[in-house]
């Protein structure tokens, strides 16, 4: 798909020239007014065309910051359709999700519509059953997480992690995201938790790194001064190369 903040969007299985390809104008890939934005979506859903010159069903939609956005939201519905918005920025979409049922032809098949119509899409009832069961995979995962994270504010303030004491079969509460020597998850594991947990680092012996130079940092450890031989690297420190 191909969308210029001047409302023209187009949709075609022909990639870009590389020598077309430029870079944004900031962090965020934001296109000059006078380029396009290229985007290569993975889905189910195969471009019908462009709805009739009305919005369809503008009591159906909402808005999305991109297609693949709407995509996902109408995974388990047989048709979607997206559009921009008339004087919006380009990251503003309308949405549409419809049964395949709803039937809304395309008026034709030019890969190009404006503001006033829709890029129309539809998939498979299997593909829409597919959805179906990713929806309630994920949705049975969300519970698990809701749950664990429950389950560990009972033991401890938020923010911090049970973590055991060995040989005790006791607890204590660690922030994780900065303790020296627990940093990034418990070192012993954590309490009421299932195998499969991130283990903690003890920071304060990292190779290379001077006593009293190390922090932890959102789950990280950083070395802030190395000892001799060794240099900092992104917050670990490097031996030298030895010279003849």
């Amino acid at each position: 798909m191909y969308y210029n903040s001047g409302g023209t969007c187009v949709c075609t299985s022909v990639a870009p020239v590389q020598s077309k390809i430029i870079q944004g104008t900031d962090n965020m890939g934001t296109c000059p007014s006078n380029a396009y934005r290229a985007s290569k979506l993975v889905t189910t859903f195969q471009f019908n065309g462009c709805s009739p010159g009305t919005n369809p069903a503008s009591d159906k939609t909402y808005f999305v910051s991109s297609p693949g956005e709407c995509f996902s939201s109408c995974a388990t519905s047989g048709q979607a359709g997206f559009a921009p918005r008339s004087g919006q920025a380009d990251n503003q979409l309308y949405c549409l999700c419809a049964p395949s049922n709803d039937v809304y032809p395309p008026q034709d098949n030019s890969r190009t519509c404006g503001y006033s119509s829709f890029f129309l899409y539809s998939h498979s009832a299997a593909s829409s059953a597919s959805g179906v069961a990713r929806r309630q995979m994920r949705e049975k995962l969300n519970t698990v997480r809701r749950q664990r994270q429950s389950a560990r504010l009972n033991y401890c303030p938020r923010e911090m992690v049970a973590c055991m004491i060995p040989q005790s079969g006791a607890y204590e509460c660690i922030d994780t995201a900065s303790e020296l020597e627990s940093c990034g998850g418990c070192m012993h594991g954590e309490y009421g938790a299932s195998r499969n947990q991130t283990k903690g680092i003890d920071c304060s012996s990292l190779r290379g790194a001077v006593l009293g130079g190390v922090t932890c940092q959102d789950s990280k450890c950083r070395a802030l001064a190395c000892e001799k031989g060794y240099y900092p690297v992104r917050g670990v420190c490097m031996p030298r190369a030895r010279t003849k």
